[in-house]
């Protein structure tokens, strides 16, 4: 359903995470992708920790986050 939304948020996925196929999907639409990882040591956020430091994701801490970048991106 990426492509019914603005952007994507991934909440710490896990390294196979399906959330991954959401972020491919809004990259190839060109739809921004954001991420809200868990703890560095934790599994179940590994996806979202390698899509921050690819460059992929932008981090966000809350819904505020989310809107604020897709209202400067839509101005």
């Amino acid at each position: 359903m990426v492509a019914l939304s603005a952007g994507a948020v991934v909440v710490e996925a896990a390294a196979r995470s399906r959330a991954l196929s959401a972020v491919h999907s809004a990259q190839a639409i060109g739809r921004p992708v954001f991420a809200v990882p868990g703890p560095v040591t934790s599994a179940c956020s590994v996806s979202c920790h390698v899509l921050l430091s690819s460059g992929e994701a932008r981090l966000v801490t809350g819904a505020a986050d989310v809107l604020s970048a897709l209202t400067i991106r839509s101005a």
